[in-house]
């Protein structure tokens, strides 16, 4: 015998018809436009998915790294801290400034790039620095602020040297040619002497004799320089090929100006110092841009160029004062004009002397042009006190503007070595 099928209860009930009911109370199902419709699901709802399950797994596989990259990081500042702190007690190697400085450009470069991409992780950079002073040398090592010095100049670069070309080899045999023609020429100058028309009493900005001395010295300045440029590590360096035009033309007009000064005619001397003076300023300009690598570079290729400019600028006032006194255009007052003369070439050596970590050189060869300057006004023809003034004055405030700008920048340096912020 069959049986029919179990049936359950709410499916008997379906079946019964509601006959006590009235028709006026059957509400047909209607669809509204609030109701929601969940798909069906074969599995129960407290289940994840497989796409949900790997989600999370990731979820938590990025938060377990980032984890394991703040305590790698929170690791290496304490270790840089805490050496800072023993190079400051003497137990260790004091960190380079030239590191430190690279590693806080690094930093900031990096800073602005996550800058532009607000979807990369922000990176706090601490930078090398000494245990601070004060209250904030008592704080836990997490909590003390960290600050980025900046340096107001450009960092010398560390890339190699490009690939040495003959037209490199062709600038430094120009350039040792120059060199060597600038020294003979001074020393001609030297043992032929002045011309009288540059001679000191016959111009009011003449110096006295021994600053001629000044050539001959610029001309083993300019040997100095020509020998290094023949360095292995010079050959082809970017700071020496763009020197090469600057040199030339400075060297041209050292050469020319020696023998004008020596055999005439006067009028020369004024278009050849302003050759010296314009490599000289297009020289210095250029290696601002070019910070020298090491020390060695500074003496023998910054310093070399600094005395170019200088001197230079000494030559023009020279020069110009010598000219209008043999072609008879000096007119009164003679006072206010070369004093005028003076200053306005000493300005570019303050301005110079305000760029990069404060150039030294071109204020020292100024200043050896004023004191026979003053030495001349003093004892020479021209007696006039208020242009040997001048001529102090203004040696004296180009040398001072020079070691202010080399005092700020190493005060600077030395707070940025300490962790203090630096104004």
């Amino acid at each position: 015998m069959i049986r029919p099928a179990r049936r359950e209860p709410a499916e008997q009930a379906a079946d019964v018809p509601d006959v006590g009911a009235p028709d006026a109370l059957r509400f047909p199902p209607r669809e509204r436009p609030t109701t929601i419709r969940r798909p069906a699901r074969e599995t129960p709802f407290d289940l994840e998915t497989e796409d949900e399950a790997e989600h999370r797994a990731d979820a938590e596989r990025t938060a377990t790294r980032q984890e394991v990259e703040r305590e790698r990081e929170a690791q290496e500042r304490e270790a840089t801290i805490r050496q800072a702190r023993a190079a400051l007690r003497g137990q260790a190697a004091a960190p380079e400034l030239a590191s430190v400085v690279w590693d806080a450009h690094e930093a900031i470069a990096a800073a602005r790039q996550a800058e532009a991409d607000p979807d990369a992780e922000r990176v706090e950079y601490v930078p090398i620095a000494r245990e601070s002073h004060g209250i904030t040398s008592l704080l836990p090592i997490e909590l003390v602020p960290a600050s980025v010095y900046v340096a107001p100049y450009n960092l010398p670069e560390r890339s190699p040297n490009p690939a040495p070309t003959p037209l490199d080899l062709l600038r430094r045999v120009l350039l040792t040619a120059l060199a060597v023609a600038l020294a003979v020429a001074g020393a001609v100058l030297t043992a032929q002497g002045l011309t009288p028309a540059l001679a000191s009493g016959t111009s009011p900005l003449a110096p006295w004799p021994v600053a001629a001395f000044a050539w001959p010295l610029l001309g083993v300045a300019a040997l100095a320089f020509a020998a290094h440029g023949w360095a292995p590590d010079q050959r082809s360096a970017r700071r020496q090929r763009t020197l090469g035009l600057p040199w030339a033309l400075a060297g041209a007009g050292g050469v020319a100006w020696a023998l004008s000064a020596a055999f005439g005619p006067t009028w020369l001397a004024l278009p050849s110092s302003l050759l010296v003076f314009a490599g000289g300023w297009e020289g210095v300009r250029r290696l601002n841009l070019l910070t020298a690598r090491t020390r060695r570079e500074r003496w023998l290729t910054d310093a070399p160029t600094e005395a170019l400019l200088g001197w230079g600028a000494f030559s023009v006032a020279w020069s110009l004062s010598a000219t209008a006194a043999a072609t008879g255009w000096i007119v009164e007052p003679v006072t206010l004009w070369s004093s005028l003369t003076l200053l306005a070439c000493m300005i570019p050596v303050c301005v110079v002397g305000m760029s990069e970590r404060g150039r030294l050189v071109p204020a020292i060869a100024f200043g050896w042009g004023a004191v026979w300057l003053m030495v001349a006004r003093l004892v020479g023809g021209w007696h006039d006190p208020i242009l040997m003034v001048v001529a102090g004055v203004g040696g004296i405030v180009a040398l001072l503007t020079a070691l202010a700008r080399r005092q700020e920048i190493s005060h600077n340096e030395r707070l940025a070595l300490q962790g203090l912020p630096t104004p």
